[in-house]
């Protein structure tokens, strides 16, 4: 309950404009993460039997290569539904914007 209420406390404190500064920094932490992710969760998804289900272990490039590609399917993903979301709203009055700018 906390954890919302923080939560609500730092949206509200977004204006207009900076709701596409936040996107950019949203954006660029999911860069950093999948970096990040690239040189540490590589060795952890080689012992993943869902993931790690060949006859043969491929190197250790395709598992870094797939958890940049899963960070950056997650990125497309929420990106691409707030693009569908925001269709056809033409001023800051729609009422969806509010999921645009409202968090």
């Amino acid at each position: 309950m906390m954890w919302a209420a923080s939560c609500r406390l730092v949206v509200s404190g977004i204006s207009r404009r900076s709701a596409r500064i936040a996107y950019c920094g949203l954006f660029a932490l999911s860069l950093i993460v999948s970096w990040i992710l690239r040189e540490v969760a590589a060795f952890l998804m080689e012992k993943i039997p869902g993931i790690n289900s060949f006859h043969t272990t491929p190197s250790r490039e395709w598992f870094e290569t797939d958890v940049v590609l899963r960070v950056s399917l997650g990125t497309f993903l929420f990106f691409t539904i707030l693009a569908i979301l925001m269709f056809g709203v033409k001023s800051q009055k729609d009422p969806c914007d509010g999921v645009h700018h409202g968090g």
